[in-house]
């Protein structure tokens, strides 16, 4: 467990928290909680990732909250689903069976690809890459670096 300014742990809690489960102003992380979060779930004022919840959410599977934009879409005002919707609480409870899916009209099918693309490019670049690039580097969260030459 890390708490600090730029804290990195597995656990980690600070302005720039970096780990599994990260809380903080610019956290990021696998389970990442705070202001602009980034990871795969991800909940905050600034959401990106692939399960987003979130005042402005990026979401490449699931997002939900007051303004975003994913392929299936939760609770929230002004949040677009491009192919579908499934509540919080088949979320939560995982039962990813009941997903209302959105009639596909064929003039749509190309937009809401387009728009997928964009968003996956986005999540991938912002979100993934930097949550990966941490947990495998030598030194990061998951890798001790090695040990001092006497």
């Amino acid at each position: 467990m890390a708490v600090g300014q730029e804290a990195t742990g597995v656990i980690a809690i600070g302005q720039q928290a970096t780990g599994v489960i990260a809380i903080g102003q610019l956290a990021t992380g696998v389970i990442a909680v705070g202001q602009l979060a980034r990871g795969v779930i991800v909940i905050g004022q600034l959401a990106v990732g692939v399960v987003s919840f979130g005042q402005l959410a990026v979401g490449l599977g699931w997002v939900g909250g007051m303004l975003g934009a994913g392929a299936v879409r939760g609770p929230g005002l002004l949040v677009g689903g491009f192919y579908g919707r499934l509540g919080l609480g088949d979320l939560r409870r995982g039962r990813l069976n009941r997903v209302a899916w959105r009639e596909r009209h064929e003039m749509t099918r190309p937009w809401r690809l387009l728009a997928m693309i964009v968003i996956a490019a986005v999540v991938v670049h912002v979100a993934v890459r930097p949550v990966v690039h941490e947990l495998t580097r030598v030194g990061g969260i998951l890798r001790d670096p090695p040990a001092a030459l006497r």
